[in-house]
C-alpha cells in the first residue's frame, strides 16, 4: 500500500508540474503576443512621424525584428518572440525620436532664416526712414 501511495503522490506531483509549466508557457505566449502588438503600434507611430524619411535604417530594423518575432511566435518560441518584439519596439521608438529631432532641427533652421529676413527688412525700413 505504501508503494501505491508514493506512486500516486508522484503522479500527482508530475500532473501539477505539467499544469504549472503549461501555464507558464501560456503566459509567455500571451506576453509574446502582447509584445508583438506593442511593436506593431510603435512601428505605425514611427511611420506616422515620417521616420521613413528621417531614420529609414532604424525603422527597417524594427520591421525586420517584428517579422522575426512573428516567425518565432509561430514556431512556439515565445521567449525569443518577446525579445525580438521588444527590440523592434525600441528600434521603432528610436526611429520616431530621430524623425522628431530632424523635424525640429528643420523647423529651427527655417525660424532662423525668417528671423534674419525680418531683421534685414527692419534694418532697411530704418535706413529708409532715416534718409527721409
Amino acid at each position: 500500500m505504501t508503494s501505491m501511495t508514493s506512486s500516486g503522490a508522484w503522479l500527482l506531483m508530475m500532473g501539477l508540474a505539467i499544469v504549472a509549466f503549461g501555464g507558464c508557457a501560456t503566459r509567455a505566449n500571451v506576453s509574446g503576443q502582447s509584445a508583438i502588438a506593442t511593436a506593431r503600434y510603435a512601428i505605425r507611430d514611427a511611420e506616422n512621424q515620417t521616420a521613413d524619411q528621417y531614420s529609414a535604417v532604424k525603422l527597417e530594423s524594427a520591421r525586420e525584428k517584428l517579422e522575426a518575432a512573428q516567425k518565432a511566435s509561430k514556431a512556439a518560441k515565445p521567449g525569443e518572440a518577446m525579445r525580438l518584439a521588444d527590440e523592434a519596439t525600441v528600434d521603432a521608438k528610436l526611429a520616431a525620436a530621430l524623425a522628431r529631432k530632424a523635424q525640429a532641427e528643420a523647423a529651427l533652421i527655417e525660424a532662423n532664416r525668417v528671423r534674419r529676413e525680418n531683421e534685414a527688412l527692419r534694418s532697411e525700413a530704418l535706413d529708409a526712414t532715416a534718409g527721409d
